[in-house]
């Protein structure tokens, strides 16, 4: 029996030793969890950052790409349309300057600017805007002088009309009030390419 008293003896200094040494590396690594945890979430937190930035650039990137794609399939699609003098219907989000092919649009008038006047080197001179929307989007209308006043009388708030014989151009930041990118200004065969449907 006293070699199994001594064995028990043994064993309970074993297990002793083994329960301070779990202690001091439980301490150990009490002391470095904050650490770790602090150093894991900036890490995270820099693993977001950049995965934001690369979706967000990846999203630009796709919507261009996806814009000039649906532009080239349009304008491959039409390209025997527009030798026919037969206008393709487009959506407001659809327009820019790359299309190559005769188009219009379909939209409601759903505001409309007050007229306003500038001076150039050609006198006075007066221009109107007009927002147009459709299921897709909304872009600007810009008339001036002689357009302005034929499309004013023309326009109504709230009303439908089939657009023809618009320009494109890119919006400038310093009139814009509108996120598309273009806007769609009015020449001197536009009043005949406007019909109230």
């Amino acid at each position: 029996m006293a070699s199994y008293i001594s064995s028990c003896t043994t064993s309970n200094e074993i297990c002793n030793d083994i329960d301070n040494e779990t202690c001091r590396n439980t301490n150990v690594s009490l002391d470095t969890i904050p650490k770790s945890i602090q150093q894991n979430k900036n890490e995270i937190d820099e693993n977001l950052q950049s995965n934001t930035d690369v979706c967000s650039n990846n999203i630009f990137l796709s919507r261009n790409m996806v814009t000039e794609h649906i532009t080239q399939n349009i304008n491959n699609n039409h390209q025997d349309t527009s030798t026919n003098n037969e206008r393709v219907l487009i959506n407001i989000v659809d327009i820019n300057n790359n299309i190559t092919f005769l188009w219009k649009i379909r939209a409601v008038v759903t505001y409309e600017y007050p007229k306003r006047t500038f001076v150039n080197t050609h006198g006075t001179r007066e221009i109107s805007n007009w927002d147009l929307t459709d299921s897709s989007g909304s872009i600007t209308l810009v008339a001036f002088n002689v357009n302005s006043c034929m499309m004013s009388t023309k326009l109504q708030k709230d009303q439908a009309y089939e657009f023809t014989n618009l320009n494109i151009r890119s919006a400038s930041d310093a009139f814009k009030t509108l996120p598309h990118q273009y806007q769609l200004v009015c020449t001197y065969g536009s009043s005949s390419g406007v019909t109230r449907i």
